[in-house]
């Protein structure tokens, strides 16, 4: 598979067309920080079309490759207890949010 390009919902990428969005999942972390948001869509162009139905992504509980400014990242993507999507999305180096992120996923965790 490959990664998944990030486009966080900032002045800097105001122009960007054809994204799609993954709604309840968040930049966490260091990546948080560099992005300025912790909102953010993927570019169309990086999602496989069998992921993407009426303009919405359809994942599984995962973990998926992503890039920002080509630095590598993972996407920690599950259903809640009330099957609610929800992720984490943190730079591959971040250790402590990388933690974090997977105790989330792991616990099935609700958050905002």
């Amino acid at each position: 598979m490959k990664p998944f390009v990030l486009i966080p919902h900032t002045f800097k990428y105001e122009n960007v067309k054809d994204t799609i969005s993954l709604m309840y999942c968040y930049l966490h972390g260091d990546l948080q920080t560099q992005a300025g948001f912790d909102i953010f869509s993927l570019l169309k162009g990086s999602v496989s079309q069998d992921l993407i139905v009426n303009d919405h992504i359809i994942l599984k509980d995962g973990i998926y490759p992503c890039v920002y400014e080509g630095r590598p990242c993972t996407l920690f993507y599950w259903l809640d207890e009330r099957s609610k999507n929800r992720g984490l999305v943190v730079y591959n180096d971040d250790k402590l949010y990388m933690r974090d992120a997977l105790e989330c996923y792991l616990s099935k965790k609700e958050f905002i």
